[in-house]
């Protein structure tokens, strides 16, 4: 014992007995070996012990060491995965107890006991259990329907996190575009759907910047030729970017999806359930470029395009392309693993390389100009009427249990309550030159028109 008090060989990881002595928190940031877990006595009984579990075997063993020692130290699980630790927590939960153990979520920046954990998951696991039969888009339209449904939009004043947290709107009366986004979020990574809830800080001037601009004019003139100030107050919005592939109905795409616009109680609205980027960036609101986010490069009708928002994110924010690349990586990883994976396959010992080179410039075009082409080909595929005719049939006779007759009745009022309010949350629009003047924008086709059959596989 007195050698292992004076000495400075690391006890646990590159921990020495002095520091586990002495330390308010200890971080446990890879699996431990058996000896090192024996070590976990030498933590004083008051420091805060943090688990980053890559192994959950090895996590188990080392709460159940803490637990068996009857140690009563806080245990906060940093968690990377939270539906893969929670299938491992249903099949071990008897092994360990649960008190004095929290779950903290990272990316989420929440922090909840496990027992509140297990709780909440539940619920959240119960509101998908029932569509296993379902192809993957009738499932998307089920989870959207549950979100927009889950109730009214209600901002709190006094704790904006209960109308936001995913927890916490389980619970409360409040739920705002962050708590829609969320939900809509979770129940899709549940049913194994790439996305990812994203917020954009934009200038609300209502209406989109041409890339082409590095500037906004002061004023522009209206339709009626009468100078407008620009206005380009401070605000944000929170959506999902959501991966759709579907082989019954022919998709393939990335689709922007804000159930919040959607949240009615008398009709059953899916205007905003996969907006495509021409509908994303031809409606109020979100006529703008968001002149800091690379998430920008997802929004793109032709390479042009995307390679003016290119040079403006680059020039507006003092970025090279390599900077610019990593971070589109960043949202691919979540987003289309498999493209992720092939730009890393292929390019992957000169993405090791942290810093920008001159001498690479011309592979760094040859990235960009694949992900270019990937984005124009993935974020234009409109999902036409008779496909949400066909998914709504489905869903409202295999989910919702109507009978034949009841059904094509009740999807035939939707599609054409959903067709009627097309028209008017996508009305013919207008945007601003480089000069400050109005030009007339062609409005885009109604989605929810049934006169173009679509491929759909049966």
């Amino acid at each position: 014992m007195e050698q292992i008090l004076k000495s400075d060989t690391p006890l646990i990881s590159l921990y020495t007995f002095e520091d586990l002595a002495s330390l308010e928190e200890v971080e446990i940031l890879r699996n431990l070996q058996d000896y090192e877990i024996e070590n976990i006595k030498y933590i004083n009984h008051l420091a805060k012990i943090i688990i980053k579990p890559y192994n959950y075997d090895n996590c188990f063993k080392i709460i159940k060491k803490i637990q068996e020692l009857k140690m009563t130290n806080k245990i906060v699980l940093n968690i990377i995965d939270k539906e893969e630790f929670y299938q491992y927590l249903v099949k071990h939960i008897n092994e360990i107890k649960l008190d004095n153990i929290e779950v903290l979520n990272y990316e989420k920046n929440t922090i909840v006991s496990l027992k509140d954990f297990l709780k909440y998951e539940k619920r959240l696991y119960d509101m998908v259990k029932y569509l296993d039969n379902l192809s993957p888009f009738e499932k998307y339209l089920c989870i959207y329907n549950i979100t927009k449904l889950f109730k009214r939009y209600k901002e709190n004043e006094q704790d904006y996190s209960s109308a936001r947290e995913l927890y916490k709107i389980l619970d409360s009366d409040f739920m705002v575009c962050a708590g829609y986004s969320n939900l809509l979020e979770d129940l899709a990574h549940k049913l194994g759907f790439e996305c990812f809830e994203y917020l954009n800080w934009v200038d609300t001037n209502l209406y989109k910047l041409n890339p082409h601009l590095q500037v906004l004019p002061d004023f522009y003139l209206d339709k009626d030729g009468n100078k407008q100030e620009v206005l380009t107050s401070s605000g944000g919005h929170s959506r999902v970017l959501i991966h759709l592939v579907d082989p019954k109905y022919d998709i393939d795409g990335y689709y922007v999806a804000d159930p919040t616009w959607d949240n009615d109680d008398k009709k059953d609205y899916y205007n905003f359930a996969a907006l495509t980027n021409e509908e994303y960036s031809n409606m109020t609101k979100y006529n703008y470029i968001d002149q800091y986010n690379s998430i920008e490069l997802f929004f793109v009708s032709t390479l042009e395009e995307y390679y003016a928002k290119l040079n403006f994110l680059i020039k507006k924010n003092r970025l090279n392309k390599l900077d610019i690349i990593k971070e589109v990586l960043n949202y691919f990883a979540v987003l289309d693993k498999t493209f992720y994976n092939k730009i890393i396959t292929k390019y992957g010992d000169i993405l090791k390389i942290s810093l920008y080179k001159e001498e690479l410039l011309s592979t760094y075009d040859e990235i960009l100009l694949e992900i270019g082409l990937n984005n124009v080909s993935k974020s234009n595929k409109q999902i036409k009427g008779y496909v949400y005719k066909k998914s709504l049939e489905v869903i409202y006779h295999e989910v919702y249990e109507y009978d034949i007759g009841e059904t094509k009745k009740t999807v035939k009022t939707i599609l054409e309550d959903n067709m009627q309010r097309q028209s008017k949350v996508f009305p013919k629009r207008y945007k601003i030159d480089k000069d400050g003047n109005v030009v007339d924008m062609i409005n885009i086709i109604n989605k929810f028109s049934l006169d173009v059959p679509p491929i759909i596989k049966l």
